[in-house]
């Protein structure tokens, strides 16, 4: 089994929920890409990029990498019931 989302957050420095996390990561989604959908987001590494980094800039969560800032997000995406 792999390891869960809340895993990975906490082991990287990260004490808010993983609930808290999605909705920070919606949020600052629709500040700097309001008309794209995660998948559009993903589809331009460049901005996917600076969205992790506008994450981890505006939350203080510097030690959280691309690839668990993205699969947090992305999980908003496939798990809807998840969703607030």
């Amino acid at each position: 089994m792999g390891t869960t989302l809340t895993t990975r957050l906490s082991s990287n420095g990260c004490d808010i929920s993983l609930r808290e996390f999605k909705k920070i990561l919606r949020q600052v989604q629709r500040e700097i890409y309001p008309t794209w959908s995660v998948d559009e987001l993903l589809l331009h590494p460049d901005e996917a990029k600076h969205f992790c980094e506008m994450v981890r800039r505006q939350y203080g969560l510097h030690g959280l990498p691309d690839d668990l800032v993205l699969r947090c997000h992305l999980s908003n995406r496939k798990n809807p019931v998840a969703r607030l």
